[in-house]
């Protein structure tokens, strides 16, 4: 939201009204805006040379300061217009800035990610530990996204600070030569494997009787 007030004398304003002219002598422009936007309002008011601000945050959000030309925590000052003069209140979410951790899985039923602390939104400054965890028939392969920049893309653990909204992926892989756990056999010998361990049975029932297949 952006607003814009002309300081002048009465007088002043009126003659360069009349004349359709720029602005006058002693005449500076105060311009507002308010960040983020719909966080709040602004009120200002003339007493002669001086001119007073106060920002009013909207349901949900709180004052946090003043920047631009002149940087000020207070909600409301007062101060001399020597020169055109731009100023932003600046608002953020009551209680303070959050930021949102979105974390996904690829290709999605691979595997798990699990937040600690577990949520969605958190308050900045946040660490939070990823850990991901593969699904039978899957490995992990690694991270992607908004990582920081001294992380190992491949550690299954993942520590970021939420300074940020932050997009990040899990990837996963489906596995080869997985271990069947009652058999011991790899899931990769299939088909071929089986045909293998029967030759091998009958060759040695063959020899046992004095037969040997050539």
């Amino acid at each position: 939201m952006k607003t814009q007030h002309w300081i002048t004398t009465l007088a002043c304003a009126a003659f360069a009204c009349l004349l359709g002219a720029g602005p006058a002598f002693g005449q500076y422009a105060l311009d507002i805006e308010v960040e983020p936007v719909d966080a709040g309002i602004v009120s200002s008011a003339l007493d002669g040379d001086y001119t007073t601000v106060t920002a009013m945050p909207a349901e949900g959000y709180e004052f946090v300061g003043w920047e631009g030309d002149i940087t000020a925590t207070e909600d409301s000052m007062t101060f001399e217009m020597l020169d055109d003069t731009y100023l932003v209140a600046v608002f953020e979410p009551a209680g303070g800035v959050e930021y949102t951790l979105t974390a996904f899985v690829d290709p999605s039923g691979a595997g798990t990610i699990v937040r600690d602390p577990a949520d969605f939104t958190y308050a900045e400054g946040t660490v939070v530990t990823l850990t991901a965890y593969a699904d039978p028939g899957f490995v992990f392969t690694g991270w992607t996204g908004d990582l920081p920049a001294e992380a190992d893309p491949t550690d299954a653990t993942l520590v970021v600070t939420m300074d940020s909204d932050l997009d990040i992926e899990a990837a996963f892989a489906a596995a080869e030569g997985l271990v069947d756990d009652n058999t011991g056999a790899t899931g990769a010998c299939g088909a071929m494997g089986s045909v293998a361990a029967i030759m091998l049975v009958s060759s040695m029932l063959m020899t046992k009787f004095g037969r040997v297949i050539r």
